[in-house]
């Protein structure tokens, strides 16, 4: 069933890591054995993006929106509050400190 497979032959999955390891020694028919380690996170690349908050548009101009926003800080590890001034971002921005730990902390 799982002939082909080595040791410890990592996939990716959704929402985590999944682990299928052989155990011949404990399993005389070597099916294997399909461990999910849900206490191994791997963290969104969106969370390994830095977020500008300069409150600048790319041209130099002032951006005047005032959004109170949270970032996922990875030096920190951490979610920190910011005011988004409405201009560039990217997807490490999220409306509260709930959906920032929630996506991002270890």
């Amino acid at each position: 069933m799982y002939s082909g497979l080595n040791s410890a032959d990592v996939v990716s999955s959704s929402c985590s890591l999944i682990a299928i390891m052989k155990y011949e020694y404990l399993l005389p028919t070597a099916i294997g054995l399909l461990l999910c380690l849900s206490s191994v996170h791997a963290k969104p690349e969106m969370c390994n993006e830095q977020h500008s908050m300069s409150g600048m548009a790319q041209d130099g101009a002032a951006c005047m929106a005032y959004m109170p926003s949270w970032t996922y800080d990875a030096a920190k590890n951490a979610c920190v509050e910011f005011v988004f001034g409405g201009c560039g971002g990217n997807k490490n921005q999220f409306g509260s400190q709930g959906e920032c730990e929630t996506a991002c902390k270890d």
